[in-house]
């Protein structure tokens, strides 16, 4: 087997007296120093050495008795625990916290008793809460043995959390691999969100948005009944079931096993979560490369594997979440060969004249199974020798799962499978670690997709590319696809830091998406900013920042504004790309809407230098606001297919348009094809679009071509405000056109 990873503790005692109002409070200071001190000595050099592979552990131990029930304790000590461990999840990760314990004592009728609680990662899945009784020797104190605090279960060990040493040893080995891969491990990814899922019910609690009050003379109307806030976080957040594939029937059956007992480098589950916007419970499908199985690279079996359980999803219209962490297609060799072939050599005493076959000897030949290789049998040298024509492998243990074309066909497969499940259902990725070749395509093929910020999305590796070029080029798989090359591209939505964070994303991102395809949107339930209040924040004629028109921002003085949709409900996507146009999601009296509004202010956009290309150099290209250039035209597009397809959105367009930039290198970069697919989209869009021309906003020429209701009559209406404008041209577009010179040359003499 192998060895086990190496360990760090970090041991506290805490003397003070503590009591049911400040345990809590106590527990968050003392984690935040552990977390300290874990910090410091993973910077020692005895600690340092082994990177990633160390497993951290947390021990607290409050001497203080609490005079407090064990259903109390269990309870204030998860909450508490879990929420620090979610506000501080990037040290978390960073540091490689895979437990957290706590002991302490609780007085009862008959004296006391000692109870350990653990939120840890050692037994399987992610910082799995558990609550055990001690029973200490009488004499010496020395703990003899461990029971669950029902009394079910004794553990005898001198780990109270660990029964079998040697799993452990196995299943954190794996965890370590994926780590140093700059993931984690797939069984992980479960408890990884159901942390995320608690600190939204714990956000949810504790919201306190105020709800305005009404002023002036307007008389306003009711606001719909809402609860300001969430009252505590319900039980059972979370279930999640392993979906198996039975190779038999070729179809996905829930199954309990074992972390870590997987056989092939794809997993899935179907999760039934209890979210702020859905009380009462949703489904979803959520599938991962494995990375610690042969790198997480896509064999047949893989491939299958993945093209069911998105089938799964897609058939019964549910969201699909896609971690991608892999390698691409899976490449491989027939090993049981290696040791056998030989090479008859031009030049045997010149190997670099090259060779003129590879064969294998007759004994050797013989011994392989029929089918392996194709050959003919030559003699030389009074030897007789079967020259290899073809190696096929068939039935080679190292073969087993594909090693070539048949590889490249079950990606084809799920390629296809990815962009039905695209036009049929909400997809979405999560890139992690590294997504290679296929694993890249189906992050675009299912359009919307979240990056960690140290996790490149490329199709080929930068030693191959450098081999290709014949010099060394590029230093590392950032330059070919790290966010700085796919946020400005358009195929990332969002860059996240580490995994924890990734999976509170997935979540915020399925606050705005229905349950299924069928439903409509969420109407949130949390929302205190009424629906009917003024818009405080007033557009400028001068060139001002739009999200504060959206989101609301304080003044110089200090006044908070209220923007234009419900106090702290708006996110941004697709921020870096196409930036004269803004792209979004946010709600309006708790209804979740897409979002399209127009920069104002000029941006600059960078294009990088060709390290391929000595001559390259890298460029700035100013571009005007209110403008839509091919790239912000084409994100105009996208974002409306992405409302459209699986999230069901309204749409409000904050249409601030001059029009589209026609000169010579914009109508080169096809602005005229992406302004076109702005009409597309809007044809086949299902969902209410309400256009809305901003006061001191102006809709003129091919812009309000493009989004006039008369596209799609059923679905889109258009309101503006009395300070907007609109027209064919500018004023002085038109004097060129229609006030000829010599007309206004008699109109001055008039």
């Amino acid at each position: 087997g192998k060895s086990a990873a190496p360990e760090l503790l970090m041991r506290a005692l805490y003397l003070s007296k503590i009591n049911k109002d400040s345990l809590s409070q106590c527990l968050a200071d003392s984690l935040d120093v552990a977390l300290d001190e874990v910090e410091h000595a993973m910077l020692d050099p005895r600690v340092a050495k082994f990177g990633q592979g160390v497993t951290s552990r947390i021990f607290l131990h409050f001497l203080s008795e609490l005079d407090m029930s064990r259903q109390e304790i269990e309870k204030l000590l998860t909450e508490s625990i879990s929420s620090h461990a979610g506000h501080r999840s990037s040290e978390m990760i960073q540091l490689c916290i895979d437990q957290i314990e706590v002991k302490v004592h609780q007085r009862n009728s008959s004296g006391f008793e000692i109870l350990r609680m653990s939120l840890s990662s050692l037994h399987g899945g992610f910082l799995k809460p558990k609550l055990l009784r001690e029973i200490p020797d009488p004499v010496t104190g020395y703990p003899l043995r461990w029971e669950a605090a029902d009394g079910a279960q004794s553990v005898t060990t001198d780990h109270p959390h660990v029964v079998d040493h040697v799993q452990l040893s196995q299943y954190q080995a794996k965890r370590v691999a994926a780590r140093r891969a700059g993931s984690s491990y797939a069984y992980d990814l479960p408890g990884m969100l159901h942390l995320a899922l608690t600190m939204k019910w714990i956000n949810a609690s504790s919201s306190d948005v105020p709800a305005a009050k009404a002023t002036g003379s307007r008389k306003r109307s009711p606001s719909p009944g809402r609860a300001a806030a969430v009252e505590g976080t319900p039980k059972d957040i979370m279930k999640a079931v392993e979906l198996v594939m039975d190779w038999n029937k070729m179809e996905l059956v829930e199954t309990e096993r074992p972390e870590g007992s997987n056989d092939i480098g794809m997993l899935a589950w179907k999760m039934s979560m209890k979210t702020p916007e859905y009380p009462q419970g949703r489904d979803l499908i959520l599938i991962s490369n494995d990375v610690t199985f042969q790198a997480g690279s896509f064999g047949v079996k893989e491939d299958q594997f993945f093209q069911k359980a998105s089938e799964f999803a897609r058939v019964r219209g549910l969201p699909r979440i896609y971690v991608s962490c892999n390698s691409g297609a899976r490449v491989g060799l027939v090993e049981e060969l290696k040791p056998l072939f030989k090479v008859k050599w031009l030049d045997p005493a010149d190997c670099n004249k090259g060779f003129e076959y590879l064969y294998l000897l007759k004994q050797d030949y013989e011994k392989l199974p029929a089918g392996t290789v194709e050959a003919h049998k030559v003699s030389e040298a009074g030897e007789e020798r079967y020259v290899l024509d073809a190696i096929i492998g068939e039935g080679m243990k190292s073969t087993q799962g594909g090693i070539g074309v048949e590889n490249l066909q079950g990606s084809g497969l799920i390629a296809g499978e990815t962009s039905r499940a695209y036009q049929d259902t909400f997809t979405l990725s999560y890139i992690t670690g590294r997504s290679v070749g296929i694993g890249a395509y189906l992050n675009r093929l299912g359009q919307r997709n979240i990056q960690m910020v140290s996790s490149p999305m490329i199709l080929t590796g930068y030693g191959a590319l450098n081999k290709l070029l014949g010099k060394n080029v590029y230093s590392s798989q950032d330059q070919l696809g790290g966010p700085q090359i796919m946020v400005p591209n358009g195929v990332t939505h969002q860059v996240v830091r580490d995994d924890q964070e990734g999976m509170s994303a997935i979540l915020d991102w399925l606050s705005f998406v229905p349950k299924d395809i069928s439903c409509p949107p969420p109407m949130s339930q949390l929302a205190a900013d009424p629906w009917d209040r003024d818009v405080e924040f007033e557009p400028s004629p001068y060139p001002y920042d739009p999200r504060d028109f959206l989101r609301g921002v304080i003044d110089y003085e200090g006044r908070r504004l209220r923007g234009f949709f419900d106090a702290g409900s708006w996110s941004e996507y697709l921020e870096g790309w196409g930036q004269t146009v803004i792209v979004g999601r946010a709600r309006l009296g708790g209804i979740p809407m897409g979002v399209i509004a127009v920069e104002t202010r000029g941006v600059e956009r960078f294009v990088p230098a060709d390290p391929s290309n000595p001559d390259s150099r890298e460029m700035k290209e100013t571009m005007g606001g209110k403008v839509w250039f091919p790239d912000s035209a084409f994100k105009t597009a996208q974002a409306l297919k992405d409302f459209n397809r699986g999230e069901n959105l309204p749409v409000m367009i904050f249409a601030n348009w001059r029009g589209f930039s026609g000169g010579t290198r914009d109508m080169y970069n096809e602005i005229l094809k992406f302004g076109a697919m702005i009409v597309d989209a809007l044809v086949e869009y299902k969902h209410p679009i309400f256009i809305y021309i901003p006061k001191h906003g102006e809709l003129r020429g091919g812009a309000w071509v493009v989004i006039d209701p008369a596209i799609n009559p059923e679905k889109m209406e258009m309101y503006a405000d009395v300070d907007a404008r609109g027209g064919i041209l500018e004023p002085p577009g038109i004097v060129e056109v229609k006030y000829r010179a010599h007309q206004q040359v008699e109109a001055m003499h008039r």
